[in-house]
C-alpha cells in the first residue's frame, strides 16, 4: 500500500511546517550523517601513515590549509550539535524533564517543547555555538597562526 504523502527519505529533510523539536531533530539526522561520512574518510587518511612516514608528513602539510581547517570546524560543529542534541534527545524518549501529561485537543501541540525541553534545545544551540569559537580559535588562531 502507497501513502500519497509517503517522501520516503525525502521527507526526512522537510523544513516546512516543522516546529522547533522537528528542526532539532532534522539537524540532528544531518549532523549524523556528516560526521559519519568524515569519519569514513578519516579513517582513509589516517591509513596513510602505513605507507610510510614521509607520505604522512606530506598528507599532513598539505592539510594544513585554511580550507582544511574549515572542514575541521565544520565536522567540529556538527559533532558538538549532534553529542549534546543526542544528550537532549535522551532526556526527552526518557520521559524527562518534559513536564506532566495533558490531554490533547485540537491543534495538536507538541507539550514537550513548552518547558525545559525548549529552554535545553536553545541551550543546545548557545553551547555548541561557544565550542565551536573554541574550536575555531584552536583551529586558525592557535594552528595556522591566522592573525586577524
Amino acid at each position: 500500500m502507497v501513502y500519497e504523502n509517503s517522501r520516503g527519505i525525502r521527507g526526512w529533510w522537510e523544513i516546512k511546517g516543522k516546529n522547533f523539536e522537528k528542526l532539532l531533530f532534522i539537524l540532528h539526522r544531518l549532523s549524523g550523517v556528516v560526521v559519519g561520512l568524515y569519519f569514513i574518510l578519516h579513517i582513509f587518511e589516517t591509513s596513510t601513515i602505513l605507507n610510510g612516514e614521509e607520505d604522512w608528513k606530506s598528507l599532513m602539510e598539505f592539510l594544513k590549509n585554511p580550507f582544511a581547517h574549515t572542514g575541521l570546524l565544520i565536522v567540529a560543529f556538527l559533532s558538538v550539535f549532534h553529542a549534546l542534541n543526542g544528550i537532549r534527545l535522551i532526556f526527552a524518549e526518557q520521559g524527562l524533564l518534559i513536564g506532566k501529561m495533558r490531554r490533547q485537543g485540537y491543534p495538536i501541540v507538541s507539550f514537550s517543547l513548552t518547558g525545559i525541553q525548549r529552554k535545553m534545545g536553545w541551550f543546545v544551540i548557545l553551547l555548541t555555538f561557544i565550542l565551536a569559537l573554541y574550536a575555531f580559535y584552536h583551529l586558525f588562531i592557535v594552528s595556522l597562526g591566522v592573525r586577524f
